[in-house]
């Protein structure tokens, strides 16, 4: 028969062992969490705070670019012409018109990566009367100067604008030109309001000759949107490029484009196709 006192021994026997198999599981449990939260709280800062440098290293759409912009646009991996975009946060006054001259038919270009090739190009032609440069102290200079930006780049950020409800972007709801010329005397620009584009040629406009000396968007039939002043917004790739690289690689797109001595011929018998060339190296897209 088991006294009392025999009980009391048995008893504090089995709370030690039971405390000894307990204690260390909890411990143990408690230590790796504690590890595995300390080591996320470590490698989260390092990652949001990695900066974005104009070589792409630590960029991603979102980030804040080596030149105070905002990063929109993520190619996937590298292009002839870099693979981010970064624009400026915020568009600012045309404060006259787009330019006046007649630009060269090469600045045509609408694709992403050619708003600096287009905005060089149309600067040797337009002098003083290109809004490029009677803005030359928003877009800047030297290696992260920012560029007016091709019909695709502006569409391309206007998505993102729109898309993402970005707050650092503060851009106005009116038409904001483009680097790229439609033709001679028309060239493309967005309406920030709704995100459509214009040339207002082939008689979208009755009687119209060019849009290059707009001060204001016309307004269209069937809109709501008034005429108002036109605006820009700065635009650059990276890793930057030198112009060596934008001429050589327009050089290669057009040397190895299909030659069709047919598609320059005009009227009925013009059998142009994608991608074919004319006598004279112009290329259509």
């Amino acid at each position: 028969m088991i006294n009392r006192r025999s009980l009391k021994l048995i008893g504090a026997v089995l709370s030690a062992s039971l405390l000894a198999l307990v204690v260390p599981v909890e411990l143990s449990v408690s230590k790796m969490r504690t590890t595995r939260d300390v080591a996320s709280a470590q490698e989260m800062p390092a990652m949001s705070s990695l900066p974005c440098l104009n070589d792409g290293t630590g960029c991603r759409v979102g980030s804040v670019g080596p030149a105070g912009g905002i990063v929109f646009y993520d190619a996937g991996s590298p292009q002839w012409w870099g693979r981010f975009l970064e624009a400026k946060t915020t568009s600012v006054p045309a404060a006259g018109p787009w330019g006046t001259g007649v630009g060269n038919p090469r600045v045509a270009n609408k694709e992403i990566g050619w708003g600096k090739t287009n905005s060089v190009s149309v600067l040797s032609s337009q002098s003083s009367d290109f809004v490029y440069t009677r803005l030359a102290s928003y877009f800047g200079s030297g290696e992260e100067a920012f560029y007016l930006p091709s019909k695709d780049e502006l569409d391309a950020l206007y998505n993102y604008w729109k898309s993402s409800g970005d707050k650092r972007l503060n851009y106005a709801e009116a038409p904001m030109w483009t680097s790229s010329e439609a033709s001679a005397t028309f060239v493309w620009y967005q309406l920030f309001q709704d995100g459509t584009q214009f040339t207002d040629a082939n008689g979208i406009i009755r009687g119209l000759k060019g849009n290059k000396d707009y001060i204001k968007s016309p307004v269209h039939a069937g809109s709501a949107f008034k005429a108002t002043d036109f605006q820009v917004i700065g635009v650059r790739a990276l890793p930057a490029n030198s112009a060596n690289a934008f001429r050589e690689a327009d050089d290669r797109i057009v040397s190895e484009a299909t030659t069709n001595p047919q598609c320059s011929n005009g009227g009925a018998n013009t059998v142009c196709k994608v991608g074919h060339r004319a006598g004279w190296r112009n290329r259509f897209l």
